[in-house]
């Protein structure tokens, strides 16, 4: 039985490996973007494309973008207890989430569940588009990350840094 797995790259233009994304300080004038990127990723994406790359406008929408494409969790994986939580499915609809191992990847995707990562690009699916199922996968997210339930701008600026600083290393 073949797998289905989500493996998009993240590519909106930026940190493809080679480059690097500066890491702006917190600016109260931007703290909006960084509450928008976690409720409402697709429209982060969406501004970049319509603003001019060398503002401080864009270079917080790209470090943004760059921290949200590989999300670190504090979450053990459930199936073996070893690894942190890398992966999540969808079954049934409820929010399975497993780490990278290959035994617990094909036991979270079993019954022919999509594989998703760990990744803010996972909001503009589709699959994840209805309010409730934006929300529940919003919930879901700050529980695996260890974040509160209550999102401020400088608590999401700090776990944005951190998720870039431990991309880059």
């Amino acid at each position: 039985m073949k797998k289905e797995y989500f493996n998009r790259r993240h590519n909106h233009g930026e940190n493809n490996g080679n480059s690097t994304v500066e890491v702006p300080e917190y600016d109260p004038n931007f703290a909006h973007f960084y509450v928008l990127a976690f409720s409402n990723f697709p429209s982060i994406v969406k501004r970049k494309e319509h603003i001019s790359s060398e503002t401080a406008e864009a270079k917080h929408i790209k470090f943004i973008i760059s921290a949200g494409s590989n999300l670190k969790t504090n979450a053990l994986c459930p199936c073996c207890h070893k690894n942190k939580v890398t992966h999540f499915s969808l079954k049934d609809g409820k929010l399975s989430p497993c780490c990278s191992n290959n035994k617990c990847k094909c036991y979270c995707a079993k019954d022919g569940s999509v594989l998703y990562p760990f990744q803010l690009d996972v909001f503009t699916l589709n699959r994840f588009q209805s309010p409730s199922e934006r929300q529940k996968l919003e919930s879901f997210f700050k529980t695996m990350l260890g974040l509160p339930e209550r999102l401020s701008p400088d608590i999401l600026h700090n776990f944005f840094k951190k998720s870039y600083e431990q991309l880059r290393n």
